[in-house]
């Protein structure tokens, strides 16, 4: 009975100590496997954010988020073709005076993903990407060029 008091303590001490880990949207982890030829994948997620900061003589108070709909589509074995599409929204005010309220669609990201070695259990892939200035640059909803990354 001790041993399992024990550690149902321990187990709560770590939870105390646990530190807040912070991620937004695009989350980069993505693993090396495809969906196989003919077969597709469809995504779909979500985030909301807010913060406030009060000093003296200022108050300033963000809210925001993101929903996003991704669609996986298996060209081959080894190769995925991705397209998403996320849509934004946001509202920043400063001592209660709206500065900024923007909401739309963001830039849409057309991706591959080729998976490249593969042997016991263990894989490793490419997957470069485009992002087209599909948001609104001037509201803050895309960068209002073509982008690209390589993950």
């Amino acid at each position: 009975m001790w041993k399992r008091f024990t550690i149902g303590l321990v187990y709560f001490a770590l939870l105390l100590i646990a530190c807040p880990s912070w991620a937004a949207h695009p989350l980069i982890t993505d693993d090396s496997g495809t969906q196989g030829k003919g077969n597709f994948q469809l995504e779909l997620n979500a985030q909301f954010d807010w913060d406030k900061d009060d000093t003296e003589e200022l108050s300033v108070r963000t809210t925001g988020g993101q929903a996003a709909a991704t669609l996986s589509y298996g060209i081959a074995e080894n190769f995925d073709l991705v397209l998403s599409l996320p849509y934004l929204w946001g509202k920043a005010e400063v001592n209660e005076i709206t500065v900024h309220d923007g909401k739309g669609f963001g830039d849409a990201v057309l991706e591959t993903k080729l998976r490249l070695f593969e042997k016991n259990g263990f894989s490793m892939a490419l997957k470069p990407g485009i992002s087209f200035p599909t948001g609104d640059d001037e509201k803050g909803l895309g960068a209002g060029q073509l982008g690209g990354h390589l993950f």
